[in-house]
């Protein structure tokens, strides 16, 4: 679990940075985690159905990309959400929330599991030398995001609005 869940945040920390920086932090309230926790199996879905995904390695034109961008906004719009901004931007501040609560960031106990993620790299024998500090490299500036990130959680007080939804997180996302 903690691994599937350290590289879902990987995923989410450089365009939350990037929002962050733009709007300003973000504070969650707890009517936004559960509106998250309600929408997003729906919301996955959605993405499911447009083939809208992390995997998405085709490139498509501009007027495509800006149908596509109309039908993320009404697939997140129809579950109370102003755009995609705001949907990414609460979710990945109540992942990135969930994931310093669940590695223990504050406590500097995510160690163990970056140490083991990253023998794991460097045990196996599919990836070349270089793909191996390439991704060594990638979790190391993510931990450091990560850690960042938590302190910013912390700071608006989103993991203590988190906290009480923990166990509806893990069995959201272990789907």
């Amino acid at each position: 679990m903690k691994k599937k869940l350290f590289f879902l945040i990987l995923l989410f920390i450089p365009g939350f940075c990037t929002l962050s920086a733009q709007d300003g932090e973000i504070v969650l309230s707890s009517s936004d985690v559960k509106s998250f926790i309600t929408s997003y199996p729906s919301i996955k879905t959605d993405f499911e159905k447009l083939g809208i995904g992390y995997d998405n390695d085709h490139e498509i034109t501009l007027p495509e990309g800006f149908e596509a961008m109309n039908e993320v906004n009404r697939i997140v719009g129809k579950h109370g959400y102003a755009d995609w901004e705001d949907y990414y931007s609460k979710s990945a501040a109540i992942l990135l929330s969930y994931a310093a609560i669940k590695l223990n960031v504050e406590q500097g106990e995510v160690q163990p599991e970056l140490q083991a993620a990253i023998e794991e790299i460097k045990n196996n024998t599919y990836y070349t030398a270089e793909q191996k500090e390439q991704m060594i490299e990638a979790i190391r500036q993510g931990m450091t995001a990560l850690v960042e990130a938590s302190n910013s959680m912390s700071e608006t007080g989103n993991m203590d609005v988190v906290q009480p939804f923990v166990e509806q997180l893990d069995k959201l996302l272990e789907e």
